[in-house]
């Protein structure tokens, strides 16, 4: 069987793509409009194609345009074996349909990729149409690259052109006999098509991308589609699972070929880190999706159904908060959709976020929804989509049984071996109530179990040491919120830790706090390896070493002459004098994309070396060389935490610990200027807000856009204050730009320009 032959057999799924991609992304109306454009197209003689090019016509109009980066496991499973994942290499044949879907929903949508094995497989010495990464030690990618652009160095090709023909397919057959489904393009470094799973350094390729790409897309439309079957296996030395912790990628949908359809753990944990990244508002859409069926029709739907919506967010219903908790079992759900409504959606409520087997999956066609069964007593997760979206975020409450009583917390630490534990009586009615004490979450092994008539309990026994768990139920109800608490050996001291954790003093002054009716104390002090530095007995409650600490982490602890029991350990470090000292922000919140790094001057040093980062690892850091100590970056950094180290001319590989600031881009300035007699009221920026006061009755205020369109009213409720957040009233937050505020007041109106940015 030849190429030819191979993507013959795909072109009868063409049209079923097709037809899918409008019934899921299209309104019944838009759809008619459509249909009606088919019967007329048909009429005309006209190729199936003029349905898509009228619909994508449609659906550009509403749809930023995406960059996608694909990352695509060049796997030993596509052998025609008995355990094969993907033996006919379907992977590649459907992702270059995938490719024509995207060129023909998106204006100037731009497509990277990446396929690698051990390495990057593309070969960069066989072609310019590949481009290496400088943190991957082997192979290349393609860079971003738009779709309907003709690109003169790549042979007057465009973009689409260019990545079909590179995932074109080829058959060869192995000594066993074993067809093997592959790459037509095969490099010349045979090392590059070794099939290990190497999938930090598509990461890689993949960040290199999209922060290299010429058309910088902004982040919230940047995405990476991860086709894979297998974990790491590559010897790639301590860094080997990187990817797991997700740093600065960008949102990722992973689709993951296996027998059984199960995704393992190392791609789950990636999955959440990429979600928590903070690199984008989009990033928490981030989704894996198990996969035991490649057939091209089922891998282009779940393509289409589940990523593809998931480029264009106008469309996901956005769920309204449902108070928690609550004790009503047939609440009223409600969501709304920003811009673009469905004919109808989908509702599905669990009591587990991965929604397995929701006990709930209904049709709707309004935009909520009341059960009409009542749900369980448990954490209630619902989330819906519509026929031309994906799943909006789920959103969670707890649903209350009326006989569950509320804890009344008790303090968090404490010596008092026999505490009184409280409770807020049942708002239902109950006849008595059981308490359970234990020492594990769990309450497998339970210490106390009693009926209790009242709403407090003494325990009538010494409790034990360490974290204690309770919780308490009414008659046969559900227990409540388990409470927790420490019950401390008050002969055991408490250290008061060192500061600051990072210091030049060899001689600092440690202390503890004094236990009653001890008469000396003994402290250790020990380095990483836990040798002894210092192990002296003390009559005081501080002490202070006689010959000085060495360089490194230091860590101490104390016991007194009651109890063997030693306290908690304390650590910090001691720095080198030959290392940069720096002034420390210590993970602070700042509100300039700008900060000033300084540090102390370092005897005999002439120069100093600074490395700034997104990643603790300091991949792609920017060094800069300086003769001063002190750093101001010249263009802005981007939001989120940046970490950064120090070195001098000593010794320019010796670094100061890091330290790390974080750029909070939550927090927006405002400039403004008076229009007319707006010098009556005044306005105030805080966190995330700003305030309007005036010395007369607000009763509202109205928010127009350079062009004079009202675009936002707040209510000012004959207060003589208003805030507003800076978001319309779907929550969504208003862009950089020019406004114009006109609050109305008891006895006049009043106007205000003002500039929001970031």
């Amino acid at each position: 069987m030849n190429t030819f032959s191979i993507h013959h057999q795909f072109k009868y799924y063409a049209i079923v793509r097709k037809v899918i991609l409008i019934f899921l992304l299209l309104p019944i109306g838009l759809f008619a409009e459509l249909c009606k454009t088919e019967l007329q197209g048909n009429r005309a003689n006209e190729s199936d194609n003029s349905i898509i090019t009228h619909y994508t016509s449609l659906l550009t109009k509403t749809v930023d345009t995406p960059s996608i980066f694909f990352m695509i496991d060049n796997s030993g499973s596509m052998k025609n074996s008995p355990i094969a994942t993907d033996s006919s290499g379907n992977r590649f044949n459907v992702i270059r349909d995938f490719i024509d879907t995207l060129q023909q929903s998106f204006k100037k949508v731009e497509v990277g990729l990446s396929v690698f094995g051990t390495w990057l497989f593309f070969d960069p010495a066989d072609s310019n149409y590949f481009v290496t990464c400088p943190t991957v030690e082997k192979g290349a990618y393609i860079p971003l690259l738009e779709l309907d652009k003709v690109y003169p160095d790549y042979n007057n090709r465009t973009g689409q052109q260019i990545l079909k023909g590179i995932l074109d397919t080829a058959l060869y057959t192995e000594p066993n006999g074993h067809r093997y489904v592959d790459l037509q393009y095969q490099p010349t470094d045979p090392t590059l098509a070794e099939v290990s799973t190497h999938i930090n350094a598509c990461f890689e390729a993949a960040k290199h991308a999209f922060n290299t790409s010429i058309n910088t897309n902004k982040r919230e439309r940047q995405f990476i589609i991860f086709i894979s079957d297998g974990e790491a296996t590559f010897p790639q030395g301590p860094t080997q699972n990187d990817y797991i912790q997700g740093i600065g990628a960008p949102t990722t949908y992973t689709v993951f070929f296996s027998r059984s359809g199960m995704v393992p753990n190392p791609i789950r944990t990636m999955t959440e880190n990429i979600k928590m990244n903070g690199y984008s508002l989009t990033n928490p859409s981030s989704n894996f999706w198990g996969f035991n069926n490649t057939s091209p029709d089922s891998l282009m739907h779940m393509l289409i159904q589940n990523i593809l919506s998931g480029f264009t967010p106008d469309r996901t219903p956005v769920l309204l908060s449902q108070p928690s908790p609550t004790f009503n079992r047939t609440p009223t759900l409600q969501w709304h959709v920003p811009k673009i409504p469905g004919s109808h959606y989908i509702i599905q409520i669990d009591t587990l976020k991965t929604f397995y087997r929701p006990f709930i999956n209904e049709n709707v066609s309004d935009t909520s929804f009341t059960p009409q069964v009542a749900l369980p007593i448990d954490s209630i997760y619902w989330r819906v989509k519509s026929d031309i979206s994906a799943w909006s975020k789920p959103n969670i409450f707890e649903i209350l049984d009326n006989r569950t009583p509320t804890i009344i917390p008790y303090e968090d630490t404490t010596y008092e071996r026999q505490p009184t534990l409280t409770w807020h009586k049942s708002s239902g009615i109950v006849s008595s109530y059981t308490i359970q004490i234990a020492s594990v979450p769990t309450f497998n092994a339970v210490i106390t179990e009693a009926p209790v008539a009242d709403t407090f309990y003494s325990c009538q026994a010494p409790l034990p040491l360490g974290k204690i768990y309770w919780r308490v139920r009414g008659d046969d109800s559900e227990y409540s919120k388990v409470n927790t608490f420490y019950i401390k050996d008050k002969r055991i001291p408490t250290l008061i830790p060192y500061q600051p954790k990072i210091t030049l003093d060899t001689l600092p002054q440690l202390r503890w706090h004094a236990v009653p009716s001890a008469t000396s104390y003994t402290i250790a002090i020990f380095d990483t390896s836990n040798t002894p530095i210092v192990s002296v007995p003390v009559s005081d409650t501080t002490y202070k070493p006689t010959v000085p600490l060495p360089v490194g982490k230091i860590y101490w602890h104390v016991k007194s002459n009651l109890v063997e029991t030693w306290s908690k350990i304390d650590r910090f470090t001691i720095q080198s004098t030959a290392v940069p000292f720096l002034i420390r922000y210590n993970g602070e919140k700042v509100m300039t994309f700008q900060p000033q790094f300084k540090w102390h001057p370092v005897d005999s040093a002439t120069t100093y070396k600074i490395l700034l980062a997104k990643n603790i690892g300091f991949i792609g850091a920017t060094t800069v060389p300086l003769t001063d100590t002190t750093y101001t970056p010249v263009v802005n950094l981007a939001d989120g935490t940046w970490y950064w180290k120090v070195s001098c001319s000593i010794n320019l590989e010796a670094y100061s610990p890091l330290d790390s600031v974080i750029i909070d881009s939550n927090t927006i300035s405002i400039q403004t200027t008076s229009i007319g007699n707006a010098q009556k009221i005044n306005m105030t920026t805080m966190h995330n807000a700003v305030k309007i006061t005036s010395p007369a009755k607000i009763i509202a205020m109205h928010i127009f856009d350079i062009q004079g369109r009202r675009i936002h009213s707040l209510e000012g409720k004959n207060k003589n204050s208003i805030v507003w957040n800076y978001t319309n009233r779907y929550g969504t937050r208003f862009s950089n730009g020019m406004y114009v505020f006109r609050v109305l007041t008891s006895n006049s109106i009043y106007s205000q320009r003002v500039v929001i940015y970031k």
